[in-house]
């Protein structure tokens, strides 16, 4: 990633959390910051996902973009 794709965010954690990271860091060869933007992606890319997918259908459906179920199985036949 290109140094101008960044963006800095600060984040104030617990000392406990920021142990725990320092300790799930060392076991993984990791730094601190590398292990946060690790957990991030991870996050991002599921249930952050599953999210921005569920707002994408609600955004849908408010705009009227939806067929109801009933509708299209009776013309269907069922």
């Amino acid at each position: 990633m290109a140094e101008d794709d960044r963006e800095d965010v600060v984040v104030s954690l617990s000392r406990a959390v920021a142990a725990d990271l320092d300790r799930i860091g060392d076991a993984v060869q990791l730094d601190r910051v590398s292990l946060i933007r690790q957990v991030l992606d991870h996050y991002l890319a599921g249930e952050g996902a599953d999210i921005l997918a569920e707002a994408q259908g609600l955004a849908e459906l408010d705009r009227g973009e939806s067929v109801d179920l009933d509708d299209t199985l009776a013309k269907r036949g069922r």
